[in-house]
């Protein structure tokens, strides 16, 4: 009885086979939670919207629904499992999981915009991982990809983050961090304090050979003209306005006039000579 109730509704109302699309096998980044999506179908192409599904990742985790987040906490390959059913239809779907060790980060961040570099060795499904700064963020859109060693241009016009004093991170999906970038300070500018000038720097005096002081040559007229003491003047001085003495002039009188030289200048055998002359020049005028 059983077996023709059985063949009753194989050959009267059969069961639509169903089937699952999970899409690729994934290769992930350890600690990334990554989006697990999928949806049935049955044998004439028909989307059974009625289906449910769970899911079982293979490191002891499991979750239900058409769409679910999870994350890999320890590199390695996995094999998910998804089930699904849909009124007594029932199928099982299998796709593999690699998980590497979180190789992608950020190098660079300018005005331009913000570099990404993948450094492992596989595609690495970027998708819904953030670009944080402060409090904005930007989340990568999803099916995003990057080759293995490949670098990717993020523009700041797009993700209208720019290069500031705070520091750029790279999350992933959940919010954890993944790798970060220390912006460093744009250097101040120096305070350059008034430059202060130098201090006069001492007068150079230089040896000269003393010269002979020329007395009453045109010193008066002169404002700023020294007038020395008559005792330090050298014998090489020169008197300019003497005038010679008179006949009738007495020895006295001679030396009350000479007294208005310099001492060295009476001292000379030259003018002891002149005066010696004089004085018998005028003995013999008056013996005339």
């Amino acid at each position: 009885m059983g077996g023709s109730s059985i063949s009753r509704a194989t050959s009267g109302n059969p069961v639509p086979k169903l089937y699952i699309d999970a899409g690729p096998g994934r290769i992930l980044s350890a600690g990334a939670d990554t989006i697990f999506s999928a949806y049935a179908y049955d044998s004439d192409g028909i989307v059974r919207k009625d289906a449910e599904f769970s899911w079982s990742f293979g490191d002891g985790d499991s979750a239900d629904g058409d769409e679910v987040t999870h994350a890999y906490v320890l590199p390695g390959t996995y094999t998910v499992s998804i089930a699904a059913r849909a009124g007594k239809s029932h199928t099982v779907s299998l796709l593999k999981a690699v998980v590497y060790p979180s190789a992608a980060r950020i190098t660079k961040a300018t005005s331009e915009g913000i570099t990404l570099v993948n450094d492992g060795d596989e595609i690495l499904d970027m998708s819904g991982w953030r670009v944080v700064q402060g409090n904005r963020q930007f989340i990568l859109p999803r099916f995003m990809a990057m080759l293995p060693g490949q670098e990717t241009q993020l523009p700041a016009s797009i993700t209208k983050l720019g290069t500031s004093t705070e520091p750029i991170a790279l999350l992933f999906p959940s919010g954890a961090v993944s790798a970060g970038l220390e912006l460093e300070a744009p250097l101040a500018p120096e305070e350059v304090s008034p430059k202060t000038p130098d201090s006069s720097p001492e007068p150079v005096v230089y040896d000269t050979p003393e010269q002979p002081v020329a007395v009453n040559v045109g010193i008066q007229d002169r404002e700023d003209a020294v007038t020395l003491p008559l005792s330090t003047i050298n014998s090489q001085a020169y008197v300019t306005h003497m005038s010679a003495p008179s006949a009738t002039a007495v020895p006295g009188a001679l030396g009350a006039s000479a007294g208005l030289a310099a001492p060295g200048l009476l001292a000379s055998p030259w003018t002891i000579s002149f005066m010696g002359l004089l004085v018998a020049a005028a003995s013999i005028l008056v013996i005339l």
